[in-house]
């Protein structure tokens, strides 16, 4: 529970978010408007060249968040669980600096959400079609580090030729 839903029980503590320190902690605040969450949201909208944020409304963001960004299914895949992935690493980081007093800077955090992305994607991906990306989609992958399940026919028939 965030501290504004543990004071509307009655229950006394400290307000402030824990990952910015400087505002209260609200869900929304936590999930959507705090500085370190943002720069993850931030971040990740950079990499697929996509903004479906409303930063507002985290419930807003969750309803509006497209499907479907481009023909590429490893692409939508990965788009698809990126909020889950942003949502659910924030919410662990706070609980880590509240209950064991350690601290991942922001960058961390979006190492670790790379990573799992591209398990994830890596294990339910193998049976999607492998419709070549174009360049743009093949750019994104790449920054994703998920070229490897789009193209692996194509990158080992490449590392042959540079033998």
């Amino acid at each position: 529970m965030t501290w504004d839903n543990i004071r509307k029980r009655g229950m006394l503590g400290p307000s402030v978010c824990k990952l910015c320190e400087s505002q209260e902690e609200t869900m929304e605040h936590l999930l959507n408007n705090c500085n370190y969450t943002s720069r993850l949201w931030e971040a990740f909208a950079n990499i697929f060249q996509q903004l479906d944020r409303d930063k507002e409304s985290i419930t807003n963001t969750l309803i509006r968040w497209r499907r479907h960004i481009s023909d590429n299914e490893v692409l939508n895949l990965a788009w698809a669980l990126m909020p889950s992935f942003i949502i659910w690493n924030v919410w662990k980081e706070r609980n880590k600096r509240i209950f064991k007093e350690e601290k991942s800077h922001a960058l961390s955090l979006f190492e670790q959400i790379l990573k799992q992305i591209r398990e994830t994607v890596s294990s339910l991906a193998k049976n999607f079609s492998k419709i070549p990306p174009s360049g743009t989609e093949l750019q994104t992958l790449r920054l994703l580090g998920l070229q490897e399940i789009i193209l692996p026919h194509h990158n080992k028939s490449t590392n042959k030729k540079d033998s």
